[in-house]
């Protein structure tokens, strides 16, 4: 059977945005457990907790008098602590990330990338315009 134009279209997107971003976030997590191994943690103040979703709170912090906003952290965290074993500094991008960030969004990602390439086996019927 020929396959449809629009299911090749969409089954190529969608692959090709989940494994793109998968493979990111895989280089962005193997760089940071590397950190983690051969750093030691810095000190930061927390300047402001944002609550969200269960993983998703993220803090402004201050590191070496400048501040860093978006970054991930634990549920304990609270305004005005100082932490000495939960942040890391990533000299190259001139980041601080929490010591274990972004490692469940990155399995969801990969899971979401393999059951994307199911999206090849739907019938080209389902796919009409």
């Amino acid at each position: 059977k020929k396959m449809s134009k629009l299911k090749f279209v969409v089954c190529i997107i969608v692959n090709i945005g989940l494994f793109s971003l998968a493979a990111v976030g895989y280089k962005n997590v193997s760089r940071n457990k590397e950190i983690v191994k051969e750093q030691d943690p810095i000190i930061v103040k927390i300047l402001e907790v944002t609550y969200r979703a269960k993983s998703a709170s993220t803090c402004k912090v201050v590191f070496k008098n400048k501040v860093y906003n978006d970054v991930s952290l634990s549920k304990k965290a609270k305004v005005g602590d100082v932490n000495y074993s939960d942040f890391y500094y990533d000299a190259e991008n001139d980041i601080v990330f929490y010591k274990d960030e972004n490692i469940g969004a990155l399995y969801v990602v990969f899971v979401l990338s393999f059951f994307s390439l199911l999206l090849w086996f739907i019938p080209k019927k389902k796919f009409k315009y």
